[in-house]
This record gives structure tokens, C-alpha cells and sequence, in this order.
């Protein structure tokens, strides 16, 4: 899969971000064609999606590309580690020169950081997506609200995702059902993409950014009042 920079966060029993799975096996699944199932493509992952493209070979990140740990420290206290991600999106794929993702936990491991720093090259127009798939059903709720958080609650646990982006662009944020962006391939084969009903897609989108640096920091909290 197109998934580099992925993660799941599980606390207090649940969990929270999730990965989707591999798609059920059709004989096109592991050709060049693998890329028209969204469970394959990076917007089905909880990572970046920069400049997507409409070439059905065009997965979102190079299938080739290896992502390098720059940085790791752990003790019992806390946690971080930081990804460069930077082949994945490099000019090829859509203006990325770098891209840096940091996961942390601190404050006794009481609450996940997440940090990325991206500098894109295209002049004007870019798009970049944040994305986390979250497991939805029965008793879970999902809400933004205008305080830059999405709230996720499920059997009376509340987490809070608070985000926070620096750098010139349009910011929205959005609760989806986990399928493929209209602007994105579609699958047209004869075998159809599994059903992902059993999950949200939780998206920020940055619009309209130019070349330059763009940062988004991300914070899971159980702690309504915590800032970033």
C-alpha cells in the first residue's frame, strides 16, 4: 500500500485511529492496476495526501520510495520519532522537496503529537491533505467544531484532535465516509472496492498553498482544556 507515514492510536482501551486492511484479493489487486482500490492508495490511509492526481497510477506516494527514521527516542515517560517522508512526495508526485512527519507522546504518555513540516515547490495551487481513519458505529459520535478539533466519542471515552496549520492556504475541515475523492481515480473494474462503512475519515484540507512551507500540528488530547 501507498502508506507511508500511517498510524493508529489506541488508549483507555479503544481505538482511535485505525487502518482500513488489505482489500479482498481480486486477480487485478496485485497488478499494475492494484492502485484503482482506495483501501490501496494513500487516501485511504491516515497520512498526507499532496497534490493528488486523477492517473489511475498515480497512488498518492511513489510504491518505490523509502522513508528514513531521522530521529528516535523513547523512555517511560515519553515517546518521539520523526519520518522523512520526503521521497513519497518528492516533484514526480506533486511539489514536495520535503516532507518530515513527527509522532510523539508526552506528559507521561498522557497525549499523541503528530507534526508535519512540508515544503512544496509548485508555484501556486497546491493542495494537501491530513487525513485518520477512526472507527465508527454503534455509539461513536464524530463533530467539528470552530475551535480547529474534531471530537470523537465512543462508549462515554471523548478524544479531542486538536490541529493547528501555519503557512498561507484555506483550511476546512471535514468528517467523510471513507471512499475515494471525486477528483481521484476511480475503480472501473469489474471487482469493487470493499465496503468501509465501519469507518470516518477525518480530513483537514489546505487549499491554494504556495510554494514554500507549510506545517500542521496535530495533538490527541483526553483533556478538553489542552492547547497545542
Amino acid at each position: 500500500h501507498a502508506d507511508s507515514g500511517t498510524f493508529v492510536f489506541d488508549a483507555f482501551g479503544e481505538r482511535w485511529a485505525d487502518e482500513l486492511g488489505s482489500n479482498s484479493y481480486w486477480d487485478d489487486y496485485f497488478s499494475d492496476y492494484r492502485y484503482r482500490y482506495y483501501r490501496a492508495r494513500t487516501e485511504g490511509h491516515s497520512t498526507l495526501l499532496i497534490n493528488p492526481s486523477s492517473d489511475v497510477m498515480h497512488a498518492g506516494q511513489k510504491s518505490t520510495a523509502f522513508s528514513q527514521i531521522d530521529k528516535f527516542s523513547s523512555n517511560d515517560k515519553s515517546a518521539f520519532g520523526i519520518l522523512d517522508l520526503t521521497q513519497c512526495y518528492n516533484d514526480t508526485q506533486g511539489g514536495a522537496i520535503n516532507v518530515k512527519r513527527g509522532f510523539g507522546l508526552f506528559a507521561n504518555k498522557t497525549f499523541g503529537l503528530i507534526r508535519d513540516e512540508i515544503t512544496l515547490s509548485k508555484e501556486a495551487g497546491n493542495v494537501v491533505y491530513w487525513n485518520m481513519v477512526t472507527p465508527y458505529g454503534t455509539g461513536v459520535t464524530i463533530m467539528t467544531d470552530d475551535n480547529q478539533q474534531f471530537i470523537v466519542t465512543k462508549k462515554g471515552k471523548t478524544l479531542y484532535i486538536k490541529y493547528k496549520v501555519i503557512g498561507t492556504g484555506i483550511v476546512t475541515a471535514s468528517t467523510e465516509k471513507c471512499e475515494p475523492l471525486s477528483v481521484l481515480p476511480q475503480n472501473n473494474s469489474t471487482q469493487p472496492n470493499d465496503n468501509n462503512d465501519a469507518w470516518r475519515m477525518l480530513r483537514i484540507k489546505i487549499e491554494g498553498v504556495p510554494a514554500g512551507k507549510l506545517s500542521i500540528t496535530t495533538k490527541l488530547t483526553f483533556n478538553a482544556n489542552d492547547n497545542i
